[in-house]
């Protein structure tokens, strides 16, 4: 027992072992077999999604050349395609840069447990929180709408590289790995994700549109199941974007266009009833114009509801 009051001699015994053995040798004992190769398998796993999204990526480019161009010399195509490629470079810059700062920063280790060869990457000290803030910061200043995007982001609950290099890297090599491993998954899950939006906007744009200004409009639906019982309804919803200030109804000629607070076009009351059709003429880029039909049936949108109330 006296020696536990002066712990210096086991401490000086625990550094001999671990000189003598060597930090591989002595974590061998902390996880059995089985833990180790969950860990490893996991590490695997989070190397696998990362990959998987760098490859949605490449894909999702290689449909947007192919739907953006699919319009032959049209000349606002390829414009809008060159515009789109230009911004999709720069966000490819910014990615590489970033795993290149942080994430490249790693060696592997040779662990030989009994027959068996295991590979695990040697962390050394990473800036995780740094690559994630520097990351955001340059995508927010390439375009606006990533700036509207990450406007509140916080990493990791606001810990710092220090705090988060305590809670997730002051450990083992199998822990740290499978750790590192989940940063660069997440990272690589929001390029990923900034792409498919940069995508969404440009396939918007020839048309005057803009993403950020996408209304999600909720709307009430009879359930048309025949075994529903009375007045039971679905709620739903369609995304839909507000013509642009410049916008026209053309026919019926003479009516006045007015737009609501969240810049749709009003359609006069007197022409809420039965049948109608019109026609807004509204700008879509390229110094072009098109004209949008619609047909609205009235009459039968109220008969609709009125029979599912029945």
């Amino acid at each position: 027992m006296k020696y536990l009051k002066k712990p210096h001699l086991p401490i000086f015994i625990l550094f001999v072992l671990l000189s003598a053995f060597g930090y591989n040798e002595f974590i061998k004992e902390k996880y059995t077999k089985q833990e180790k190769m969950i860990l490893i398998h996991g590490y695997e796993q989070n190397i696998g999604l990362k990959n998987i999204h760098l490859d949605l990526v490449y894909r999702l480019e290689q449909d947007a050349e192919r739907n953006l161009l699919e319009q032959g010399s049209d000349s606002c195509a390829k414009e809008n395609y060159s515009n789109f490629k230009h911004k999709i470079e720069k966000l490819e810059q910014i990615r590489i840069r970033t795993f290149d700062s942080c994430f490249n920063n790693k060696t592997t280790i040779n662990i030989n447990d009994g027959n068996e060869d295991i590979f695990v990457p040697k962390i050394n000290t990473p800036k995780i929180a740094t690559a994630f803030y520097d990351y955001v910061d340059r995508v927010s200043k390439l375009d606006t709408m990533f700036a509207r995007k990450y406007k509140d982001f916080v990493f990791e609950e606001g810990m710092n590289d220090e705090q988060i290099n305590d809670f997730y890297f002051d450990t083992d090599d199998y822990l740290r790995a499978f750790h590192f491993a989940r940063f660069e998954a997440q990272l690589s899950k929001m390029y990923y994700e900034d792409t498919k939006l940069l995508l969404r906007q440009n396939f918007v744009a020839p048309y005057g549109l803009k993403i950020e200004e996408a209304k999600d409009i909720p709307f009430i639906m009879p359930e048309r199941n025949k075994k529903a019982k009375k007045n039971e309804y679905n709620i739903s919803s369609i995304t839909a974007f507000p013509f642009d200030k410049s916008a026209r109804l053309i026919y019926p000629e003479g009516v006045t266009t007015s737009f609501d607070e969240n810049g749709f076009i009003i359609i006069p009351k007197e022409y809420r009833t039965g049948r109608q059709k019109f026609q807004v003429k509204f700008p879509v880029g390229c110094d072009r114009d098109t004209i949008f039909n619609i047909d609205i049936d009235f009459e039968g949108i109220e008969k609709f509801y009125k029979n599912a109330a029945k």
